[in-house]
């Protein structure tokens, strides 16, 4: 056999697994299964879905979404991290404060005061000296964080007419765990831990006086049928919620995937948060206030200034928990607090 065709015979083996290699790849598939904390009934349950969509159409469907659950039916909310390190559930939103016994670092973007816009709340989000932080004590859970979904604002609703701030003293409200429980405690009021989807109920069997939610769960769970008066913001704006992944199944993403997963979650935080301000534009949350004849509570000058004195509280607490607590709190005194 000539040198020649021995070359030839050469360069198309090469040939034939270079082209092995590339359509192995390009034709990998990963059929998952996700889950997100609202229940169906919310507004906010298509639009995180939206993600899921987004992932599959811009992956042209090399990762589909098989399976998706809402309101924690595949798996309770104390088991999903865990579920999640272990790759039983591959992709997951969620907010932090809804799990006990986690890495405080989690529900740092989720403290009460850190921002009062939108804008604010996605530089937060987006910086990455807190990000690498933030990452790095998800990965520590063998969890990957890949995006954050934006969820309206954050009210307060009351089952009595309250005439001021301090009015909440004694009241017993409705509501999530971590800094949003530091907060209420900073106003004089209790929480009563209660997941979103059993707040109806709370309110309604007198368990609570009050119910922490954003304003669409007033019609969407039916919550404006249990209170006559609504505290609107400024006490906070934009909740954002983390989209979290099995940092094992993130790790199996070829670099092209990992890269259309980011660039669809920057796209995704946008498309959220631009949703819920054409709700605002529309008057939907004005509708939603009038559709139950609630009393609006304004805050004063002085409510406003005992307000912010409340997230110090809550902020100066947090900080005090772990060194990278600190760090963080550092880092937006530094960068980001008016």
């Amino acid at each position: 056999m000539s040198k020649r065709i021995m070359q030839v015979i050469l360069t198309n083996i090469l040939i034939l697994i270079l082209i092995a290699i590339v359509t192995d790849g390009n034709c990998q598939e990963w059929k998952l299964t996700g889950q997100q904390l609202y229940s169906p009934k919310t507004r906010h349950t298509p639009r995180a879905w939206s993600f899921a969509d987004d992932i599959e159409k811009e992956t042209g469907g090399r990762v589909k979404f098989i399976k998706r659950f809402d309101a924690a039916s595949l798996i309770p909310a104390t088991r999903a991290l865990p579920a999640l390190a272990e790759g039983t559930l591959h992709l997951f939103l969620t907010a932090p404060l809804f799990h006990s016994g986690v890495d405080p670092v989690f529900v740092f973007t989720e403290i009460p005061g850190l921002a009062t816009t939108r804008e604010l709340k996605e530089k937060i989000i987006q910086d990455d000296e807190i990000m690498r932080i933030v990452q790095k004590a998800w990965n520590r859970q063998g969890i990957q964080l890949i995006g954050y979904s934006c969820v309206s604002q954050q009210v307060w609703s009351f089952r009595k007419k309250l005439k001021s701030i301090d009015d909440m003293k004694g009241l017993q409200i409705a509501g999530s765990g971590g800094p949003y429980a530091d907060l209420v405690t900073a106003v004089g009021a209790v929480t009563v831990l209660t997941p979103p989807v059993e707040r109806y109920e709370a309110m309604m069997r007198g368990v609570a006086d009050g119910v922490a939610s954003t304003i669409d769960m007033l019609e969407d769970q039916k919550f404006g049928e249990t209170v006559i008066q609504i505290m609107l913001p400024p006490w906070h704006v934009y909740q954002m919620n983390p989209w979290l992944a099995s940092k094992k199944l993130w790790d199996s993403f070829p670099e092209d995937i990992k890269a259309i997963i980011n660039r669809v979650a920057r796209i995704h935080l946008k498309k959220t948060g631009d949703a819920y301000d054409e709700d605002i534009a529309k008057g939907d949350d004005i509708r939603i206030i009038k559709k139950y004849n609630l009393d609006r509570l304004q805050l004063s000058k002085d409510d406003l200034i005992k307000l912010h004195k409340a997230y110090d509280v809550v902020i100066d607490k947090y900080a005090t928990i772990s060194t990278e607590t600190k760090k963080l709190v550092d880092i937006w005194r530094a960068k980001y607090r008016h």
